[in-house]
Formats: structure tokens, C-alpha cells, sequence
């Protein structure tokens, strides 16, 4: 899992790194590593993930990208988007923003009752 400055600075190390199976990136955490504060959608953080994916490919390793966005159009457009670069594989962890809009609408009070 590449999810530091670090590991980016080492990818082609990490990937060249024998009896490796696959990687996976860890975008939010890298954008934490990088300075950004969580900010996954930063031009910064989103060229590290496309540098990481790329030379991960060369090598020949599958690559795992985690799909977690505030809206479920969002999710699809990542999952649109790197499917567009080849990757297969990805772990939704959308299951947050599903809870969240299915409460949007619900208002509830200390005594339990809507």
C-alpha cells in the first residue's frame, strides 16, 4: 500500500520489489503525508496516485484503487475514470455517504423520536 510521500518517492523501488502481487494506493492518506490535509482531489495528490498507478502498470502489478466520494455520481466518475486507465479492481468505501443521504432528511431529537 503506497499511501505516504515517501512511498511515492520510492515507487519504482516499491514496484520493482520481487514476489509483489499488487498495490494499492491510499489517496487520502497520501494527501495527508503530502501536506494537503486530506485533500484527495488536490492537482498534486491526483498527479502522485496517476504517477503511482503508471509505473505500478509497467511493472506489471495490479493495481487496487479505494473509491470513496461524498456523492454516489462522484464514485462512478472515479471508478469511470480509472477503469479508462485499465484498473479493474477497486474497493468502494461509499457505504458512509449511503447512510449519510438516507439520514439527510430525518431529523431527530435527544428523546429518540424523529
Amino acid at each position: 500500500m503506497v499511501e505516504t510521500a515517501r512511498g511515492y518517492q520510492n515507487i519504482a523501488a516499491i514496484c520493482a520489489t520481487e514476489g509483489l502481487a499488487a498495490l494499492m494506493v491510499g489517496p487520502f492518506d497520501l494527501s495527508v503525508s503530502m501536506g494537503f490535509q486530506g485533500d484527495w482531489r488536490s492537482e498534486a495528490v491526483s498527479r502522485a496516485v496517476a504517477d503511482i498507478v503508471e509505473l505500478a502498470q509497467d511493472a506489471g502489478l495490479p493495481v487496487l484503487m479505494p473509491v470513496f466520494a461524498p456523492t454516489h455520481a462522484e464514485c462512478r466518475a472515479l471508478i469511470e475514470r480509472w477503469s479508462g486507465r485499465g484498473l479493474s479492481c477497486f474497493m468502494i468505501g461509499s457505504d458512509k455517504t449511503i447512510m449519510a443521504e438516507a439520514l439527510a432528511g430525518w431529523s431527530y431529537t435527544l428523546t429518540g423520536r424523529p
